[in-house]
């Protein structure tokens, strides 16, 4: 925002003589105030967002009096909207010298309707209204979650990509899986491709659903969409952990995780298949699978933003093999299951 706008705002509330519906001004001069997190869930969950504005004194007609330490105001507004609310909230923040005092302002974005209601923690969600916060009631709740649309990110086209970036022999696995369908069976192969989400109308573009299920090498678009697997080594809590042995995986997401739960296998300790007499065998050759699937985003987790441009991470926590950054896309713009 510009400080031209900041300004318009701070004449029009000093007019109003209280907050709008789109601005709140607060003082905090003591430092962030508590209520700014209810005011940040409103504005998310609010049509346009809206402003905050802080070092006005609401009580002297909003008058300027600064903030003690500007930079210490934006990193408290930035924890607050990557950990206070759920989902996290995306903003704009700046300062502003004004009637020779420092004011610190953020712009609070609306959330797409689908990962609306923004709550606070796992608590309470906010709307607002005139000038002020107010939970919503359980009938606003459930117009919210009514109101949600199906992320559709993966269905976008990935530019620089064409059919020749698909795997032929993938390609062919998926169709023979989708010919089992009789309405499928009805299409050419390529027209299968269409109507199933992987290519373009156009029937030459990759979708990124279909890069990422199918293509031959999709890190060449999407070099963090990796798999990223450790043995470490064991030790008590709170030693430091040593990463003995660390492998990265590419390729299409069926060949990165059937390549990295055979590593997994093959990494777990003889000795702990000695469960394997107590009938424990399978579920514990079956903890990989759900580990990595637990890291593995659909649409509706990745619901606030696009995992190709900010991928998932997870901290290594297993001993004796730890796993970092299985990082992956959903595959949902693909309209049959594939590759389970």
């Amino acid at each position: 925002m510009t400080p031209e706008e900041i300004t318009a705002f701070i004449e029009d509330i000093r007019v109003e003589g209280s907050d709008l519906p789109e601005v709140e001004a607060k003082q905090a001069t003591g430092g962030l105030p508590q209520s700014i997190v209810s005011t940040m869930s409103a504005f998310a969950n609010t049509p346009g967002g809206g402003v905050l504005i802080l070092g006005l004194d609401e009580k002297a007609g909003y008058s300027a009096v600064g903030v003690s330490d500007a930079v210490a105001m934006q990193a408290g507004i930035a924890a607050k909207a990557r950990q206070a609310l759920n989902p996290p909230v995306q903003f704009d923040s700046g300062t502003l010298l004004f009637e020779g005092a420092t004011l610190v302002w953020a712009k609070i974005y609306e959330l797409p309707s689908s990962a609306k209601p923004c709550r606070v923690g796992n608590g309470s969600a906010y709307l607002r209204s005139y000038d002020g916060d107010y939970p919503l009631s359980s009938m606003e709740e459930q117009a919210f979650l009514a109101n949600r649309e199906t992320p559709m990110f993966d269905r976008r086209l990935v530019e620089g990509a064409t059919r020749t970036d698909l795997d032929d022999e993938l390609v062919r696995g998926y169709i023979e899986m989708c010919r089992r369908s009789d309405v499928l069976d009805r299409f050419e192969s390529e027209e299968i491709l269409v109507r199933t989400g992987v290519l373009d109308t156009d029937g030459h573009t990759p979708t990124l659903a279909g890069l990422l299920a199918l293509g031959r090498y999709p890190q060449q678009f999407f070099p963090n969409l990796v798999i990223q697997a450790s043995v470490t080594a064991g030790g008590r809590p709170g030693d430091e952990v040593r990463a003995l042995d660390t492998k990265k995986f590419e390729g299409p997401i069926p060949v990165m995780l059937d390549d990295a739960l055979r590593w997994v296998q093959r990494n777990i300790p003889e000795q702990a298949f000695a469960l394997a007499r107590t009938g424990m065998e399978l579920i514990l050759r079956n903890i990989p699978r759900k580990l990595f699937a637990s890291f593995c985003p659909t649409r509706s987790s990745t619901a606030t933003s696009d995992p190709t441009r900010s991928p998932r991470r997870s901290p290594s926590s297993c001993t004796p093999i730890g796993s970092c950054s299985p990082t992956r896309a959903a595959c949902g713009g693909l309209r049959r299951p594939s590759w389970g």
